[in-house]
């Protein structure tokens, strides 16, 4: 024996060790180890409440009792008008056995309430916390004199579900005066920006509905509206897809008019039967009549406008419908680098371009790269046949290369750092390209440099490389960015 217990060897047997720690509080603990044996922590509430499917009005009396006697305690009442979805104060009482005199006439008309009570509280002074929960058995119905709103729950189309094809959309409504109801739903394909009629009248609490008829769309919502005659409610789904396959065009080639923006577009058949065979179609673009960037489709053929400030542009939403099809259209917010067409043209050389938006240290503030929409070429010549630009504190150097910008059809200006020192585009070289701003000031844009393996062959003369960038479309001055289909 060693301070009165036997000396016991811990095991990977938990059943083993848990005897041994039970025995030494019995030993050395004795008074809590009674109360551990059957401690009181959970209470049985019972309440007087309304019962299922049972009608209140007025004043109505709750009371509850945690079935035991408790020195101190507190009770949280809380209140549902959805059926236990949501909870909302009632009041609290700093008792744990008591009653509480409720006004109905407080709260709206509804068939679908629950109560929860929340009770806490010790038996002792010096007792660790008692906790007990109870809630009323289903839904009871307040019908205060007055006409009553209608209730109505949708119970599909939950957040992120993937809509296709026929889909039935479901809901639960009633109405604690008993009134018939009857049912509408709108339909927001862009987040509830806006709201169009999908179907009205409707006596059945469901709807049968093919949203293949629909727009395509990452951002789709659904209301439905409960009308009793006087009064109505609504419920709105979460944000959910629309998806269904489409048949693409035989002939989706675009043909651009003006302008040098680069969105994806994609036409798809709706309705064949709808279909002009002979028609000819323009897409333009307008980003300074209104506050946001619209396109227009316009039918070259009889001048009809199909598509007026359309603003599905971000490949989220498919546009509206026009003659049997609907277009998916992918802009750019900023210029970005095509990484795919950005590379050597022509060259023996080795190095690898990289391009990037810089940010530079500039007479003690910082010049942040802008994402120039264009696209340049680097071209290597054997003689000096260019020289950089003498701004931002640098001084004007011939060198042997030129840059082009390609979409605005104009020699580009540019500074340089020149490792070498020998005015060659060679390994670590950065050259920052400049554009000027609306103010005729030099902006910083796109930046390169140069980097190669441990025996770069620096480029030589004739050799060619690309910058290409994405594009967004843009309004210049009055003039908009067209695209025409020549198959439509």
């Amino acid at each position: 024996m060693k301070n009165g217990f036997d000396i016991n060897e811990l095991t990977t047997s938990a059943l083993h060790n848990w005897y041994h720690a039970d025995e030494h509080a019995l030993i050395t603990l004795p008074l809590h180890w009674d109360r551990f044996q059957n401690p009181i922590r959970v209470l049985n509430l019972e309440i007087s409440a309304p019962a299922n499917r049972e009608e209140i009005a007025g004043d109505i009396v709750l009371s509850w009792s945690p079935g035991i006697l408790l020195q101190s305690g507190k009770t949280e009442i809380l209140y549902s008008i959805d059926g236990g979805r949501t909870d909302y104060p009632l009041g609290t009482i700093a008792s744990a056995d008591s009653s509480y005199l409720w006004s109905t006439t407080d709260h709206p008309d509804g068939t679908r309430y629950k109560l929860r009570f929340n009770v806490e509280g010790r038996t002792a002074p010096d007792e660790d916390s008692v906790t007990g929960v109870a809630y009323t058995s289903g839904h009871f119905t307040i019908n205060n004199p007055g006409n009553g709103y209608p209730e109505i729950v949708l119970t599909s189309l939950v957040e992120a579900e993937h809509v296709t094809g026929e889909y039935l959309v479901t809901w639960i409504a009633s109405d604690a005066d008993g009134d018939s109801l009857t049912y509408a739903i709108d339909y927001s394909p862009d987040n509830g920006r806006s709201w169009y009629l999908l179907a009205e009248q409707l006596k059945q609490p469901s709807f049968l509905w093919q949203s293949m008829n629909y727009e395509n769309s990452k951002i789709f919502q659904i209301a439905i509206h409960a009308h009793d005659g006087q009064a109505s409610r609504s419920d709105t789904s979460d944000v959910f897809e629309v998806y269904n396959e489409r048949i693409p065009a035989e002939d989706n080639r675009f043909t651009q008019i003006t302008g040098n923006g680069t969105p994806l577009i994609e036409l798809f058949i709706i309705d064949p039967e709808d279909i002009d065979p002979g028609a000819i179609y323009q897409i333009s673009f307008d980003d300074t009549s209104f506050g946001e960037k619209v396109f227009y489709v316009i039918n070259k053929i009889n001048r009809d406008t199909l598509i007026k400030a359309g603003d599905q542009l971000h490949r989220f939403r498919e546009s509206d419908l026009f003659n049997g099809r609907r277009l998916l259209i992918d802009d750019y917010t900023t210029a970005e680098i095509n990484e795919p067409l950005t590379r050597w043209e022509t060259t023996s050389s080795n190095p690898d371009i990289s391009v990037f938006l810089p940010n530079i240290s500039i007479g003690g503030s910082v010049r942040n790269g802008i994402p120039y929409p264009a696209d340049y070429r680097i071209a290597i010549a054997d003689q000096i046949i260019d020289s950089t630009s003498n701004v931002f504190e640098t001084t004007a150097k011939g060198v042997y290369f030129i840059i082009r910008n390609l979409s605005e059809n104009k020699d580009a200006d540019f500074i340089y750092q020149d490792q070498n020192k020998d005015q060659k585009l060679g390994d670590h070289d950065l050259v920052y390209l400049l554009e000027k701003n609306a103010n005729q000031e030099y902006d910083l844009i796109w930046a390169f440099t140069l980097s190669g393996p441990a025996n770069p062959v620096p480029p030589a003369a004739g050799d060619h490389f690309l910058i290409s960038t994405y594009k967004p479309v843009i309004s210049i001055l009055s003039e908009k960015r067209f695209y025409s289909n020549s198959i439509i």
